[in-house]
């Protein structure tokens, strides 16, 4: 609105020439009227900012409107991945990356197929090129292509893993790569299609003596292992079928699981036990009362169905009942093994059967007897947890 200047607003000079006191009456109409004139004019002009902040508005907040995708493209570089004769930008959670296509497309075909797909190649591709639907292309200055990823599913701190174990190869196949590291370059590397690197993540995650390999020739006494959390809910997310065997079995055959509350993990990136979800802390007091009854059974099962003899003439001692309950008590391996059947019955494998009361044969017969039934066990286990998932 114009502002209307009164006397009182009025500074004078005092060499300024005087105004006459009063005006005729026509010189105040036209007065008047001009400065109705200005109001109006002063009017519309407010009345149409108004209209254009609506609009301004309407538009920030109307889906792919100018002012909407300048909010959304505000990316910040990453201080590492940035390389300054890079020719394609990447988004990704408000980072942005600048790499080159030929290395993108030399370890992912997720990525060649991009780029070729861009440059109105597809046609061209194989019939099983992997799709690349999430991903938004468009084209840069100076031949500069930017795709955004937000839509792919891929997580910015595992996109940054995979970026790192590229750079230093060596350092992540030989070093002393910790489990979530893996885990991130896992899922990064399976989203986009970067193979070779999925899979040595993956056969760390697996290794038989760091990872969580399922064979149960591998599973070990008094070795439970680290990062068992990460691992059940790595193997749950991904559908890796014996992570999640592996990692129910290592947590259920702990004795207290309230210990797992009260001691925080050791390495600041491995997930606590309050990551897990309710559902999954339910399986495995599930699966530990499997693992009690299944011992309890084999230790029944030991006492009340001996060996046959050979030697019916002078048959061996492994009928005896107290010589059997000696070994199985009297020794403490029956209430050391509670909750994990697998090392017990492996404990009982490795006893020397001929210094027990038993012969050669007997002794054969006892071990092949738990053999089997160590086994069983570990096969149930994959009935027990499905019982409850019908995912897995």
């Amino acid at each position: 609105m114009a502002q209307q200047v009164g006397p009182s607003a009025v500074m004078v000079e005092d060499d300024a020439p005087q105004r006459p006191a009063k005006r005729k009456a026509e010189d105040l109409d036209v007065a008047a009227a001009d400065q109705e004139h200005r109001d109006v004019e002063g009017s519309d002009e407010d009345e149409n900012k108004d209209e254009d902040e609506d609009q301004e508005s309407e538009d920030e907040e109307h889906e792919g409107s100018p002012a909407r995708k300048r909010r959304r493209l505000e990316y910040k570089k990453h201080e590492r991945f940035w390389a300054l004769d890079g020719n394609v930008i990447l988004h990704l959670d408000g980072t942005s990356f600048k790499l080159h296509r030929s290395r993108l497309a030399s370890h992912s075909p997720w990525f060649e197929a991009l780029f070729e797909r861009h440059a109105g190649r597809g046609a061209e591709l194989d019939d099983d090129a992997p799709s690349t639907d999430g991903a938004v292309v468009e084209d840069g200055e100076d031949g500069l292509m930017i795709v955004n990823l937000n839509a792919t599913g891929v997580l910015l701190e595992d996109f940054e893993e995979l970026l790192t174990a590229m750079e230093d190869t060596i350092d992540y196949c030989t070093g002393d790569t910790p489990f979530p590291v893996h885990a991130a370059v896992y899922r990064a590397a399976l989203r986009l299609h970067f193979m070779r690197f999925a899979e040595h993540s993956m056969e760390w995650i697996m290794d038989d003596d760091e990872g969580f390999c399922d064979h149960l020739d591998h599973v070990e006494d008094g070795r439970s292992r680290r990062y068992i959390v990460d691992a059940i809910l790595l193997g749950f997310g991904w559908g890796v079928r014996p992570l999640v065997k592996r990692g129910i079995y290592e947590l259920a055959r702990l004795s207290d699981l309230n210990d797992l509350r009260a001691n925080p993990p050791m390495d600041y990136r491995e997930l606590s036990f309050d990551a897990l979800e309710a559902t999954y802390m339910q399986l495995v007091v599930t699966v530990q009362k499997k693992l009690a009854m299944a011992w309890s059974d084999a230790l029944h099962d030991i006492m009340t169905s001996p060996t046959r003899c050979s030697n019916r003439e002078r048959p061996c001692q492994s009928r005896d009942r107290i010589i059997m309950y000696e070994i199985l008590y009297g020794t403490g391996i029956g209430k050391k093994y509670t909750l994990d059947p697998i090392c017990g019955l492996q404990a009982l494998i490795d006893l020397k059967w001929t210094n027990q009361g038993h012969c050669k044969g007997c002794a054969k017969a006892r071990r092949d007897a738990l053999i089997a039934k160590r086994q069983k066990i570990w096969d149930d286990l994959d009935g027990w947890i499905k019982t409850e998932f019908i995912i897995y």
